[in-house]
């Protein structure tokens, strides 16, 4: 699988229309390719998103159709992308984090493998957000997680200028220590 995204682009594919995945899946499988199937913090999240679809639901859901095609386990990723307070937004900052970590430690139970956190939303107590801001609430989601969670997520580079890795994660760990 490696050598396969190495060799292509890895498009992700953000829905939860079962109808679209199992096109995207067949799609992948007849050309040998690895996928990235990712839901977002609306479509789905602990409280069912608008797809009525819990990560883990999801996730089973997706592998369940995956091997109906017959695609290769190893070719199927799952994700989250924009995990962060946007269904949340009409609720305190306050509130709508703490509802976005947990999300995101529901996501990674459910293994999705990429965690794409977006903290760039303004929520009901605010009138603009800066990039300070998402950066102080990107360092308060991660405050949540363990050294093994913080290796699963990658944040949005566009806002908080930080992709994560095993490198970058024993760095921020470090300085947090001092």
């Amino acid at each position: 699988m490696i050598k396969n995204i190495l060799k292509y682009n890895l498009p992700s594919f953000c829905t939860s229309n079962f109808d679209v995945l199992k096109i995207v899946i067949k799609f992948a499988k007849y050309h040998d390719l690895p996928v990235l199937i990712e839901s977002t913090s609306n479509q789905v999240n602990q409280h069912g998103g608008y797809s009525g679809l819990r990560p883990m639901q999801f996730t089973k859901k997706v592998n369940k159709l995956a091997k109906l095609l017959k695609l290769k386990k190893k070719s199927l990723m799952i994700g989250g992308d924009h995990l962060g307070p946007l269904p949340w937004k009409k609720l305190s900052t306050k509130k709508a984090l703490n509802e976005s970590v947990i999300l995101i430690k529901e996501c990674l139970k459910a293994k999705y493998k990429k965690i794409h956190i977006d903290t760039a939303i303004i929520c009901n107590n605010e009138k603009k957000i800066d990039r300070n801001t998402a950066v102080e609430r990107c360092s308060k989601i991660l405050d949540s997680f363990t050294k093994k969670e913080l290796v699963q997520i990658v944040l949005d580079e566009d806002w908080c200028g930080i992709n994560m890795s095993e490198k970058v994660v024993e760095s921020w760990l470090e300085l947090e220590r001092s």
